[in-house]
């Protein structure tokens, strides 16, 4: 059954591994995604488009060429062929999604939807779905929905070929609930900052860029990702001047030391506040436990900035916007 989603981020976090466990807990159907032969097209928006991207590099090393688009480019794009275009959408009713799998089908591509509800819109239209939750019901918390989505496309990865690590998937399970409980009982708790960068590479840049989103949403704070490998040749540069900055760096086991070690010596010398975070496994294996650890940790500074989400800033301001434009239109 699926768990009560609360209104409190913090305890939607803790949920998240109920749902990370049913995720890769099923077997997954890969459809046309067991095909090689053709060229693989991955859309998404928000969330769902840092999960694209996962996927796109997932399936790369399974030997598709694969890359991610943006929805627009479907619309727009007037030959897309016999491409696999893979739409993912929680809800199944993003707007641009659902225009994007309209295109798909015009051009006679094989659309393949990855979402929550069956029976929205996009399930419905598409030639195969992969179902994020069996309850078959939309996840009100973003992060039990977007730990749900990354556990199934690491399950249709191992389906796929990709070699999983021992006691898959207990072993990850248990990373993902301890990584949780771990940081969100941490007695230091967080120091709010004024920016947060988070840097990763290959297959967790993503997660990197999702662990940015969660705290921008959460927290309404500046974040952003970039790639650890690129980042000392031009964005560390802009951090020679004082500023309040946490840069996290996400690494893998496989990752390569000597980059990380380097990044974080650069950022001490430049006086930059920087949190290591390492998993025992490795690429792509190692994204669900590092994600869970950002998801908690937006939580934290949830509370540390004591954000009431279901009442935002600037809330009343749109709302009294709104009101205008009603009044004005009656």
């Amino acid at each position: 059954m699926t768990p009560d989603v609360t209104d409190d981020y913090g305890e939607n976090v803790r949920l998240s591994p109920e749902y990370f466990e049913r995720a890769i807990s099923r077997p997954v159907d890969p459809g046309p995604l067991d095909d090689t032969t053709g060229r693989t097209l991955v859309t998404g928006s928000g969330s769902s488009f840092n999960m694209a991207l996962l996927l796109s590099n997932l399936l790369r090393r399974r030997g598709h060429r694969a890359r991610t688009v943006y929805p627009y480019e479907l619309t727009r794009h007037e030959r897309l062929g016999d491409h696999t275009v893979v739409c993912i959408s929680q809800s199944g009713e993003t707007t641009d999604i659902v225009d994007a799998v309209s295109r798909a089908e015009d051009a006679g591509c094989r659309p393949v939807g990855i979402t929550t509800v069956l029976d929205s819109s996009l399930g419905t239209r598409v030639d195969h779905s992969i179902e994020f939750e069996p309850a078959g019901e939309y996840i009100l918390s973003r992060s039990c929905g977007v730990l749900s989505c990354l556990g199934r496309l690491l399950e249709l990865y191992r389906v796929l070929g990709g070699a999983a690590p021992e006691r898959w998937p207990s072993h990850a399970v248990d990373d993902v609930s301890k990584t949780v409980d771990r940081r969100l009982e941490a007695d230091e708790g967080v120091e709010v900052a004024d920016e947060y960068v988070f840097l990763a590479g290959g297959a967790l840049l993503p997660i990197a860029r999702e662990s940015a989103l969660s705290v921008r949403e959460s927290t309404l704070l500046t974040a952003t990702a970039h790639d650890v490998n690129n980042f000392a040749h031009g964005t560390a540069f802009q951090y020679t001047e004082p500023r309040d900055a946490v840069v996290v760096l996400l690494e893998a086991r496989d990752d390569d030391t000597m980059v990380f070690d380097a990044t974080e010596s650069m950022l001490s010398e430049l006086g930059v506040e920087s949190i290591r975070v390492t998993s025992e496994a490795e690429q792509p294996w190692a994204a669900a436990e590092l994600l869970a650890w950002s998801l908690a940790f937006s939580a934290q500074l949830n509370d540390a900035v004591s954000l009431d989400l279901a009442n935002p800033p600037g809330l009343e301001t749109v709302r009294g916007l709104l009101d205008q434009h009603t009044s004005a239109e009656d």
